[in-house]
């Protein structure tokens, strides 16, 4: 396994991330936030408890000594005591003998004035009992120790002992290390073994400061004296830094620690590495799903995780596989509709449909067989192989079976090998294919063709060919019937339109024919210009309908053999504004309203109804004026002969960038010289008089209708 410490790619795992550290981490902190406190306490306790014990055991040392130093006092006789009470290590500093007579006899050193005995404490002399007296005289505390000397005459003897608390306690091992001790009474300090001393004179506010210190643990121990000595009791006092005494919780704290940090830690890296090794396949997912939604549909998520996640990786797959399939088909389709639409054309519909078909389908070859015209047998054989596209033309005979077949088949024909092909198939002969699957492709009067897939092989997905096979063929069949119900409609309306200029020339004997003919001349000449497909249509349909407003116009004034009137010139001249307003009714043929209004204007203005000039005319116009002019000049009018082609011509010749479009003119005498001819021509005519030849050529008022 490659362990990558990257930062994780997902919210998802990030979330997850801080989700372990907190249920790692938290109970441990929660844990130690309860149980802190508590050992704090029971250690402080526990420390209490020895600093108690320390006290008792430095007061059970302290009382030791004063019981020994009362006894060297008591047992020794005076000269003996005096020397043993005063030697070196001795914590006597003076020693005194008061007899019974009141006289005070300084034994040795110095004792300073002898404090009263109270009648207590006389008492326990008196019964042989020391007692023990704290003084302060000169500042310095000290303590009397008194015992009973000999009965001799008068009474006895008082022996005096004067020593300081820290002397007597010199060499007892009273406090340990980091423990400071202290030795009060009731009126304050009399030693410390320790710096913490109470201060000179060991005053109670000095006590009570030193009580309250929380820098510091306290344990007192009360030394009862009364018994022993007839004083009041010395209290031992023993403190401790309360850092030394949590020394150990400090140790154990870093150690705590140092162990949360590296829980941490490995949390964080145990918890990190599982989790990008579960989230990573969900990163991966997550950025499939992207690409998907930017219709990239090729690319694959592959996860190698053995569990759920790699599951759901092969079931993006396949989803991305179908819907990569489901577009590309949907791609297909719209291509079929596209070319219906656009080309009018069986050949475009073919070659859409086949341009994915061997990918789409998966197979070795796909053909598409489309029928020719009701009246003949060839079929169109267009074939597609994952290397090329080529098409030809075959004359089929199809069997009375096949045509069965291919009518009542609603799914899809399959071809297995070794079966007999159907005669449609033969073409496909050469392509190595072992089985066949034929898609009928049927129209309003019956099958218009076949899609034809072969395989070399078996079929891996023979359901999912079938499926798609099937939408294509479906589409094929609306997309062919599309444009051969478009071709009807085009037909019906071309028919519709020559059916009414027929109508419109035959109401004059002289101009039967002239539409059909001005409209071959004009589609000819556009075609040798170079229009497009769609403005020869347009202009075909313009030149049928150019004198349809004609209809407007008397007989009387159209057959009128003699010159026209005014008032005849006019109502002559209007029938393109007549014509324009007759076209302009119908939506379909709006856009021919310009070669009906224009069709007599001339380009240097003397044309009629609006006299436009130069570019002001339509490319069209101009074709559709030099074709309808030329017709106009060689036929026969109730006035006068028509022109020989050659006069006519010359008439347009001379008209050149004056009157008529010098291109228009050029592909005229080009396809007059070619010998063409509109299927209906007019007998030969005789030449013009100057007088006519004006006339049309529009110099005068007289220019008649063409």
């Amino acid at each position: 396994m490659k362990v990558e410490f990257t930062l994780l790619r997902t919210r998802v795992a990030r979330r997850m991330l801080v989700l372990f550290l907190v249920c790692a981490v938290l109970p441990i902190i929660t844990l130690a936030g309860i149980t802190y406190p508590i050992v704090v306490a029971r250690l402080e306790a526990l420390r209490m408890e020895q600093l108690h014990d320390n006290g008792k055991e430095a007061g059970m040392l302290i009382l030791a000594r004063l019981e020994r130093l009362a006894g060297t006092l008591q047992w020794n006789t005076a000269a003996e005591v005096h020397a043993d009470a005063t030697d070196e290590g001795s914590p006597f500093t003076g020693i005194a003998t008061e007899h019974s007579d009141g006289r005070v006899t300084l034994e040795r050193g110095h004792t300073g004035p002898l404090p009263a005995l109270t009648a207590v404490q006389a008492a326990r002399l008196s019964a042989g009992q020391p007692v023990l007296v704290a003084s302060r005289k000169g500042g310095t505390p000290g303590v009397y120790l008194v015992v009973r000397g000999p009965t001799g005459a008068g009474g006895y003897p008082r022996t005096w002992g004067y020593f300081t608390v820290a002397a007597a306690i010199a060499g007892l091992d009273l406090a340990r290390d980091g423990i400071d001790l202290c030795i009060g009474d009731q009126h304050g300090s009399l030693a410390c073994d320790a710096a913490h001393d109470l201060g000179a004179g060991g005053s109670p506010s000095n006590r009570d400061r030193w009580a309250r210190d929380v820098a510091h643990l306290t344990a007192r121990w009360p030394m009862f004296l009364m018994a022993e000595f007839g004083a009041p009791a010395w209290t031992i006092t023993v403190t401790q830094r309360r850092s030394d005494a949590l020394a150990p919780l400090a140790e154990f704290r870093r150690s705590f620690l140092l162990g949360l940090v590296f829980a941490v830690v490995l949390v964080f890296v145990l918890s990190h590495i599982q989790i990008r090794r579960r989230m990573t396949p969900l990163a991966d997912l997550e950025a499939g799903t992207r690409r998907l939604q930017d219709g990239d549909f090729s690319s694959r998520v592959v996860i190698e995780s053995d569990d759920e996640f790699q599951s759901l990786a092969t079931a993006f797959n396949q989803m991305a596989t179908d819907l990569e399939r489901q577009f590309t088909t949907l791609s297909a389709l719209r291509s079929i509709d596209h070319a219906a639409l656009q080309d009018h054309s069986a050949g475009a519909i073919a070659a859409a449909a086949l341009y994915s078909a061997p990918e789409l389908l998966r197979a070795d070859v796909v053909a598409l067989a489309t029928a020719g015209a009701a009246d003949t047998s060839a079929w169109r054989f267009d074939v597609v192989t994952p290397y090329q596209l080529s098409s030809r033309l075959a004359d089929v005979e199809l069997s009375s079976g096949d045509i069965v077949d291919l009518v009542h088949v609603q799914d899809q024909i399959v071809v297995g090998e070794g079966e007999a092909w159907p005669a449609y198939c033969r073409m496909l002969g050469d392509h190595g294919c072992r089985e066949l699957i034929l898609f009928p492709i049927q129209g309003q009067r019956g099958p218009i063709g076949v899609l034809i897939v072969g395989l070399q092989g078996a079929s891996a997905r023979r359901a999912d060919l079938f499926t798609t096979g099937r939408q294509l063929a479906e589409q094929l069949a609306l997309g062919l019937s599309n444009v051969s119900l478009l071709e009807e409609l085009d037909s019906l309306s071309l028919g519709a339109l020559t059916a009414l200029a027929r109508t419109i020339d035959a109401s004059s004997h002289w101009t039967a024919g002239h539409s059909e003919r001005v409209t071959q001349y004009a589609v000819e000449i556009a075609k040798r210009l170079g229009f497009n497909a769609p403005d020869v249509a347009r202009l075909q349909q313009g030149s049928l309908l150019h004198d349809i407003g004609k209809i407007g116009v008397p007989p009387t004034i159209l057959d009128k053999a003699a010159p026209l009137t005014e008032a005849e010139l006019v109502v002559m001249q209007s029938h393109p504004v007549i014509g324009a307003r007759i076209v302009e009714s119908v939506r379909a043929f709006r856009d021919l309203v310009p070669l009906v209004l224009h069709h007599h204007e001339l380009l240097d203005g003397t044309g009629y109804p609006a006299g436009l000039r130069g570019d002001e005319i339509p490319d069209l116009v101009r074709v559709l004026t030099v074709a309808d002019v030329f017709d106009a000049l060689t036929s026969d009018r109730p006035y006068r002969k028509g022109l020989a082609t050659e006069s006519a011509l010359a008439i347009l010749v001379n008209g050149v960038g004056t009157k008529f479009d010098g291109g228009a003119v050029a592909a005229l005498r080009d396809m007059l010289a070619a010998d063409w001819t509109p299927a209906m021509e007019q007998p030969g005519a005789v030449a013009l008089s100057l007088r006519d030849e004006r006339m049309l050529m529009g110099v005068g008022r007289a220019e008649r209708a063409a």
